[in-house]
């Protein structure tokens, strides 16, 4: 039988489901509703149970109630696992729930194939859709910057825009311990004691000799609000972002840093964009949603001129390949990353450790990554 990891909250899934509170259609059935996330919370997994299976039974297709049935009784197998006392059919009850809310979510806008994949331990399954994604951001745009900033302490913007100017400073990745080793001339490197560079935002810094932008044309990748657009500042000519939120997108039209605005998937926009147009692609704190890289890493190689620019934050650890937490966000391993950056074709990586952000106050660990695409004289053909 499969052991169910202990149960954390993941407050993206919780917003996903209070934004479908009043999804049943039915006043009493949405109270049940209510009752039922208040005893979760609580950690009465038994009382929620037991609310949200009345919930049914006035409304059986109520999606967001069956998933939370699943949570209750999950809650509930982990409690009575760590005392000893595991009952398999609550299991199985579970994943029940869970796959029915699946069913009748078939767009998965509640997020349960998060549930459904951390159960199974399958990591390589691209669990995150993007109707979730995009009710969960459009829900969180009022409040992003202010939570992710001043509650999370999160600094990916400032941390990649400083391992940039590190990379294009010394044209050489940090001195570390991680190497890829010389297969296809592959250097991959990680700092140990980079957590927290210092940003370098001087226009010295940001400006070739005689005042022209670093990077002609760059493209930030799940830009959300354009925190990430406003740390690149003088370093970029023009910028295009992009995200599937579109109330992100209005926040990020309202700070004027953006030449063009697309609303769309990152991979479906590599794949629409022209071949060897842009100097420079960002993604910050956007690969913790997507599991495997190969399509995105392919696809920045697509767009990017040759010796272009890939810069982008991860969520780490110690393992190997992918894994999903139970934050419900992704980790990548260094030897993954070094590995998916060959094979989409860039040359030279620069891996430090960092620290983007905090949750429940201690530090999440993670990666900044410089990668450079593969000049046509490495003898690898160019987009």
């Amino acid at each position: 039988m499969t052991s169910i990891p202990a149960i954390e909250s993941i407050p993206a899934v919780k917003s996903i489901l209070a934004m479908h509170q009043a999804g049943s259609g039915d006043l009493l059935a949405d109270r049940r509703f209510a009752y039922a996330e208040a005893c979760l919370a609580e950690g009465d997994c038994v009382g929620a149970a037991e609310m949200a299976e009345q919930a049914l039974e006035r409304a059986p297709r109520f999606a967001a109630a069956w998933v939370l049935l699943g949570r209750a009784r999950e809650a509930r197998h982990a409690a009575e696992a760590a005392a000893g006392a595991a009952d398999p059919a609550l299991f199985q009850a579970a994943l029940r729930a869970y796959e029915t809310g699946r069913d009748l979510d078939p767009e998965d806008t509640l997020g349960t194939l998060v549930h459904l994949a951390r159960i199974a331990g399958d990591a390589a399954l691209p669990v995150l859709s993007p109707a979730y994604l995009r009710a969960l951001f459009d829900g969180y745009a009022g409040r992003f910057e202010r939570h992710l900033v001043e509650g999370l302490g999160y600094c990916g913007p400032a941390l990649l825009c400083a391992a940039l100017d590190a990379y294009d400073g010394s044209r050489e990745p940090p001195r570390g311990s991680f190497s890829q080793g010389e297969k296809g001339g592959m250097r991959g490197v990680t700092s140990p004691d980079s957590s927290h560079p210092s940003p370098q935002f001087s226009p010295a810094r940001e400006r070739e000799p005689g005042g022209a932008p670093r990077y002609g044309h760059a493209i930030d990748l799940g830009c959300g609000t354009g925190l990430m657009g406003a740390a690149l500042g003088a370093r970029v000519g023009t910028l295009t972002g992009v995200d599937i939120a579109p109330a992100m997108l209005a926040l990020a039209r309202r700070k004027g840093l953006y030449a063009r605005l697309v609303e769309a998937g990152i991979e479906d926009f590599l794949a629409g964009e022209p071949a060897a147009s842009a100097d420079l692609c960002v993604a910050a704190d956007v690969f913790i949603y997507l599991g495997p890289l190969a399509t995105v890493l392919s696809g920045m190689t697509r767009v990017l001129r040759p010796d272009g620019r890939a810069a982008f934050t991860v969520q780490s650890h110690d393992g190997d390949g992918v894994v999903l937490g139970p934050d419900g966000r992704y980790a990548h391993a260094d030897a993954y990353l070094a590995a998916a950056a060959e094979a989409a074709g860039f040359g030279d990586l620069a891996i430090r450790s960092a620290v983007v952000r905090r949750e429940n106050g201690a530090d999440v660990p993670g990666r900044t990554v410089i990668a450079v695409k593969r000049s046509a004289s490495t003898g690898v053909e160019a987009a």
